[in-house]
């Protein structure tokens, strides 16, 4: 029960920064050894450097010393680093970028040569005896986005040797051979196309000869440039290859049946739900093969997960009953069972095995849980997520978003009084903020304040239509929704107008910046993280994976440099930068290659130059996000002091 009455925003927490930082190890990956059903997972571990680990999670140990980080920097945003088959791993190192084998406690070898400027990931295992690898390779020999070659290759480690597959396309994703080995399948997609705005499915014999391995008869089987793309591609057997496509307006379950040259969707009618999200990483997984015939699901509705069995042969699918709103990374690991990521709204990211029962029900037993014993992490104190969806006019349009409400067993706000809020605008843009347990939420919620995720027009997880809404509209949707929230939201009292602060990270940053720059804007205090302040110098400068994306967004043509230049300057927050009025902290990686830190000084000397009240934080060492424990730190203090200074929030 409360027992201290206290005004919102002064509550004391018992969650410092310093044990966000402590907790702060996150599961970022899943994966199987399908010949012995090892499972293994990746931690990403802020307390030592911020290095990624490979666990063995069915044996609970790490798998490479800790002079290991097992990252790839393919896309700048990497994905799975590793696979493993018949208890080797093979594991693409951060250090190097080179792919190693490993296998029990032997030192790993190295099986691709020496070269830096070479970045691997969709670690594909053909064979063993001799081991040869398909994989993804960026070659940054040349390193100015436009020069910067993708390709599927063929790695044979014995010789170290690393041979083209497959090229000429921009980008490469999810190499999968089929059973027999005779058929490999692809994702391909080209400039200016993000992979879930257009991509092509590849089909091809796979032909083997000695330590050499090459495709033929290669066809694009489905997928389109700029309108419909494709994803995931798995065989469920020799002759059916699952995949997604969008083009039913939701990213659903397809199959092709190599016999036929034909594909038809899984399900008899189109589901109105995602079985997938952007993919911004590699290697991601939205499904089960359990048989030849049955396939585990995950899919996102009303932005929830949703876990579900299909039929192949019936077209039938049944929801399963599950406590987790968030899965990612489904893999079977028996005909009756599978593991994946889940998390709950009071319970974070955590390795799920999840069994099927005769009678039709699923139980679930945790794996592997980071969830921390210290007290002051209880379930007690967590705020959960309420979704709400508002309306937008004139055409009353959804704008979807979680509601965090103050909370903290030991107090109770003041009465008549409403409280200061976070708005926190997601990344991407095409990103979308689930209602998982996360405890930098509760640092905030704890403290007496409300916190708002705006999943605005151009989320993912509401299908197509909703998405395509920032289609040339970026700085003007996402602007004008995250508004909306905030007056709607004020207006039925969850939130204090005179209290609201705005932040963001990465697009999300551009968000905090462009609706600072706004006419009639309701904010007080902002905080942007790697934000985009110039968009001109972010389509000359930003890295390859997105330096098509940027005019998809604003809608111009990259090959009309006057176009770009007006819609630029009209939508850059640097061109508005005097009408910032309000403070603002901006944090930065100094070695971020998505938004160089250059987009952040760029707005902080133009609201310096007139005497506005800006505060800079550059994070040495850090790249697109903060992965070392003292930044982590040092940033959520910072962020809470500010606002409490700009509040006068005296405790």
């Amino acid at each position: 029960m409360a027992t201290k009455q206290a005004p919102y925003g002064t509550w004391k927490s018992p969650i410092s920064a310093e044990l966000l930082s402590q907790v702060s190890t996150v599961i970022d990956y899943l994966f199987v050894d399908k010949d012995n059903g090892q499972v293994y997972h990746v931690e990403k571990r802020p307390s030592e450097g911020g290095r990624s680990a490979i666990v063995n999670t069915t044996h609970q140990q790490d798998v490479l010393e800790k002079d290991w980080d097992s990252r790839t920097g393919v896309h700048e945003y990497g994905g799975v680093p590793a696979t493993a088959k018949n208890g080797v791993l093979y594991f693409s190192s951060n250090s190097d970028r080179r792919v190693y084998e490993a296998e029990g406690k032997a030192t790993p070898k190295a099986i691709t040569p020496e070269n830096e400027n070479w970045r691997y990931a969709d670690l594909t295992v053909i064979q063993q005896d001799p081991t040869l690898l398909l994989a993804v390779l960026e070659d940054h020999t040349k390193p100015e986005p436009a020069n910067v070659i993708n390709k599927l290759v063929a790695i044979e480690a014995q010789s170290q040797t690393v041979t083209p597959f497959a090229e000429g396309a921009d980008y490469y994703a999810f190499p999968t051979v089929s059973p027999n080995k005779k058929k490999v399948a692809w994702i391909q997609w080209y400039f200016p196309d993000m992979p879930w705005e257009g991509a092509e499915l590849v089909v091809a014999d796979l032909v083997i000869s000695g330590n050499s391995v090459k495709p033929a008869n290669i066809k694009v089987v489905s997928g389109q440039k700029g309108t419909v793309s494709v994803d995931q591609p798995r065989w469920a057997s020799d002759d059916t290859l699952l995949f997604l496509n969008d083009s039913s307006g939701y990213v659903n379950p397809l199959k092709y049946i190599v016999s036929e040259n034909a594909s038809t969707p899984v399900f008899k009618d189109p589901i109105q739900e995602d079985f997938a999200a952007p993919a911004w990483n590699l290697g991601r997984s939205d499904s089960a093969i359990l048989t030849s015939e049955n396939v585990l699901y995950a899919s996102t509705k009303d932005g929830r997960a949703v876990l579900s069995l299909a039929n192949l042969s019936t077209g039938s699918k049944k929801d399963l009953s599950t406590p987790y709103t968030v899965i990612n990374f489904l893999i079977a690991i028996s005909p009756k069972a599978a593991v994946f990521i889940g998390a709950k709204a009071d319970q974070i990211g955590a390795v799920i095995e999840a069994t099927l029962l005769e009678d039709g029900s699923v139980t679930y037993k945790t794996l592997k849980s980071l969830s921390s014993s210290n007290p002051a992490l209880s379930p007690a104190i967590v705020s959960k997520a309420q979704p709400i969806t508002l309306s937008e006019p004139p055409k009353n349009e959804p704008v979807h978003v979680l509601y965090y409400p103050p909370f903290n067993p030991e107090y109770v706000g003041v009465q008549g009084e409403v409280p200061p809020a976070v708005i926190q605008v997601h990344g991407g843009p095409t990103g979308h903020a689930n209602a998982g347990l996360n405890w930098a939420i509760q640092y905030w919620t704890s403290r007496g304040w409300a916190w708002v995720d705006v999943n605005y027009g151009g989320s993912s997880g509401y299908g197509r239509e909703y998405r395509d809404r920032l289609k040339g509209n970026w700085g003007i949707v996402d602007v004008d929704d995250t508004i909306l929230a905030v007056e709607q939201l004020a207006a039925t009292k969850l939130i204090d107008p005179t209290r609201i602060a705005i932040r963001g990270g990465s697009a999300g940053g551009y968000t905090v910046l462009a609706t600072l720059t706004s006419p009639n804007q309701p904010f007080r205090a902002g905080t942007s993280a790697y934000g985009i302040a110039d968009l001109k110098k972010l389509g000359d400068f930003t890295h390859k994976f997105e330096s098509g994306y940027l005019w998809g967004l604003i809608g111009v043509d990259p090959n009309d440099e006057a176009a770009i230049d007006k819609v630029t300057a009209e939508r850059s927050p640097l061109t508005r930068a005097d009408q910032i009025t309000v403070p603002l902290l901006i944090l930065q990686g100094s070695k971020d290659a998505v938004v160089p830190p250059q987009q952040a000084e760029l707005i902080v000397d133009s609201i310096k130059k007139r005497n506005g009240r800006v505060k800079y934080i550059l994070f040495e060492g850090e790249g697109h996000g903060w992965r070392r424990a003292e930044n982590i730190k040092l940033a959520w203090e910072t962020e809470l002091a500010w606002y409490e200074e700009v509040f006068n929030l005296s405790k």
